[in-house]
Order: structure tokens, then sequence, then C-alpha cells
């Protein structure tokens, strides 16, 4: 049962670490895709910012009017703020995704070393109960060794009272029919004393 279960953890625990290990691949190319489209939004931020300075400075070339250098400095700063505030935004989604994907790591390295704790402590148990057997099955055997030299004893014991039983009974046999004899005898012994008096 014990095994069984170690093995279900182990299960467990190898589905959930491949689970983050592909999240945390997932979300490093999410990251890396999030960086390319940061990059084109610089781009494209870029290129319509120098769109509209070229627009603007052909309306107002078509309405014969000089640009002022307050104009042309008010287009520039928008331009600046517009590609600062897609920085910002870029950077921040960057650093969230980062924060993300380094905890996970962390996570992932938490599990793992969780893992191999219980798998270093789950081998030495077995280690333990592996050596618990082994002394328990060497016990029993001498136990049945023991036993196996009882009971050759105890059978040997056994048919030596069986000839000991059987000598007392020729023994008795021959008592009684001695015993017979002699009383045959002394009946015959004492007829003839009878018989001289």
């Amino acid at each position: 049962m014990a095994m069984e279960n170690d093995e279900y953890c182990r299960k467990a625990l190898e589905q959930c670490v491949a689970t983050l290990e592909r999240h945390v691949d997932s979300l490093s190319r999410y990251n890396n895709q999030l960086r390319a489209e940061l990059r084109t939004s610089k781009q494209q931020v870029a290129a319509l910012s120098q769109q509209n300075v070229l627009r603007e400075a052909a309306e107002l070339c078509t309405n014969n009017q000089q640009p002022t250098h307050w104009m042309l400095q008010s287009v520039t700063e928008s331009k600046r703020k517009t590609e600062r505030q897609a920085e910002a935004r870029g950077a921040s989604r960057y650093q969230t995704l980062t924060h993300e994907v380094a905890a996970l790591k962390s996570h992932l390295h938490r599990k793992q070393d969780c893992w191999e704790r219980y798998d270093r402590a789950t081998k030495a148990e077995r280690a333990s109960l592996t050596k618990q057997l082994a002394a328990a099955k060497a016990k029993v055997m001498q136990m049945q060794s023991r036993a196996d030299t009882a009971e050759a004893s105890c059978n040997s014991f056994e048919r030596r009272l069986q000839v000991v039983i059987q000598e007392k009974q020729n023994v008795e046999m021959q008592l009684a029919h001695y015993k017979k004899k002699l009383h045959g005898k002394s009946a015959s012994m004492l007829a003839c004393d009878a018989f001289f008096e």
C-alpha cells in the first residue's frame, strides 16, 4: 500500500512539475512575443510620429504658412511623449511578466526540492523496511529450523517410546506366562506334598 501511495505521489508531482515547466515555457514564449510586439509598436509609433510631423509640415506649406519654431517643438514633444508612454507600457508589461516567470521558476524549484526530499525519505524508509523484512525472514527461518529439529526429536522419542512399550508388553506377557507356569508347578508341588503326607 505504501509503495502504491509513493508511486501515486511520484506521478502527481511529476505531472505538476511538467505542467509548471510547460507554463514557464509558455510564459517565456509570450514574453518574447511581447518584446517583439513592443519593438514593432515602437517602430509604428516612430513611423506615425514621423508621418504626423510630415503631414503637419505639408499642411503648413499648403496653407502658405511658415512653420514656427513653437509648432515644431510641440510636434517633437508630442512625438517624444507618445514614445515614452509606449515604452513605459511595454516596460511595465515586461516587468510584470518577468516577475511572473521568476515566481513560477521559484515555485518549480520548491516543488522539485520537496519532491527530492520526499524521494530521499521514501528510499530511506524502503531500505529500512527491506532490512527489517530480511531480519524477520532470517528469524522465521531460524525458528522453522528449530521447529523441524524439535519435531524430528519428538518423532524419534515417540519411536523409542513405542519400542519400550512393545518391550514392556513382551516382558509382561513373559511374566504372566512364567507366573502361570510357576502357579502350575506350585499347585503340582502342593499336590505332591499332600500325597506324601
